[in-house]
């Protein structure tokens, strides 16, 4: 059931997170270590309204993977909120009928195989210009040598794949574990407001509607779009690896200037998020991502008025970025204190 659920939704889903993947270029510099052990994390930002109070802590994946946040300081501020407002976020989700069906998950998994591959049976090598496999290529010799299923991936897949596992090998993770340790803070105190900010997306019909939909999606993509985004994830491999780790050891140490002054984690502007916005499923998803933005928005606004202190969670971007939630906030008059 857990994959069906992936199955439902990632196909969509998945050339977001390819949109949001790090692609700065940045100067050669001296091998960056990611730092390990007790890091006191970052600080949180400050919005006020009179004595009102918003906490905000700033989301950032990823992060180092040995790192032992020191949370007391969070966790201070959450026992003494009222209300803790999530980050915001866009799922997917399909008929119960469909998920509980056990037809469907062989059905599933043989679909997402198929999608996941290049049309007529061709090898990544076959539907790579030479010099991007050969940069692929290098990166494989270096990262993963052993792992041989990239040449039956399509390049959008294998691009995602080859970016997860590398950064893994450099000591980065997924910045989900913070978001549970959070949770947990939050559910030591049993009187404060819980808000999500999700947009759900139903994906309606039966297996045949939600395959149908899925294979539409992938043909809607434009192949040049794709080998663009590929070459853009190699690139970000070959040349952004020391500014994430940059990032992450700023993150982990509460060195916000050192964040302020690397690039962007998030790029809608590059090959990936072109790739995304050409495909049948654009509309939906800008709507989405809008929608939950306004809603964090709403709730924000809301706490500020009705609370004396809420904690709250953005990703760091929308904290240093001057058009992010935190600047439309300022710009509503509300008193930001920047870290």
């Amino acid at each position: 059931m857990k994959f069906l659920k992936l199955f439902s939704g990632c196909v969509f889903l998945l050339l977001f997170f390819m949109a949001s993947s790090q692609t700065a270029e940045v100067g050669e510099t001296l091998e960056e270590i990611v730092v390990v052990g007790r890091q006191p994390g970052p600080p949180m930002w400050r919005v006020s309204k009179g004595d009102h109070v918003l906490w905000i802590f700033p989301h950032l994946s990823p992060v180092p993977k040995d790192m032992i946040w020191e949370t007391d300081k969070v966790a201070v501020v959450i026992a003494k909120s009222q209300e803790a407002i999530g980050l915001p976020r866009v799922y997917w989700t399909a008929s119960p009928l469909l998920l509980l069906n056990p037809v469907n998950i062989f059905r599933g998994l043989r679909l997402a195989k198929r999608l996941s591959r290049n049309p007529d049976g061709a090898t990544l090598e076959e539907v790579l210009p030479a010099e991007l496999y050969a940069r692929f290529a290098a990166l494989q010799a270096k990262h993963f040598p052993r792992e041989d299923a990239f040449e039956k991936m399509r390049p959008m897949v294998a691009g995602g794949w080859m970016s997860g596992i590398i950064q893994k090998e450099e000591g980065l993770v997924p910045g989900a574990d913070i978001l549970k340790r959070l949770r947990r803070l939050i559910r030591r105190n049993r009187d404060i407001e819980r808000t999500e900010v999700e947009v759900k997306i139903d994906i309606e019909g039966n297996y045949r509607a939600v395959a149908d939909r899925a294979e539409t999606f992938m043909k809607s993509l434009a192949p040049e779009w794709e080998l663009a985004c590929f070459e853009e994830q190699v690139r970000s491999m070959e040349q952004d690896l020391d500014a994430m780790k940059l990032r992450a050891n700023a993150w982990a140490q509460g060195y916000v200037d050192e964040i302020r002054n690397l690039p962007a984690v998030e790029d809608f502007t590059g090959a990936c998020a072109k790739l995304m916005l050409g495909s049948t499923e654009q509309e939906l998803l800008v709507e989405s991502l809008a929608r939950a933005n306004r809603l964090w928005l709403e709730a924000a606004e809301r706490a500020l008025a009705s609370n004396l202190s809420t904690f709250a969670i953005l990703p760091i971007n929308n904290l240093v970025s001057q058009d992010g939630l935190l600047g439309q906030l300022k710009a509503k008059g509300y008193e930001v204190r920047e870290p």
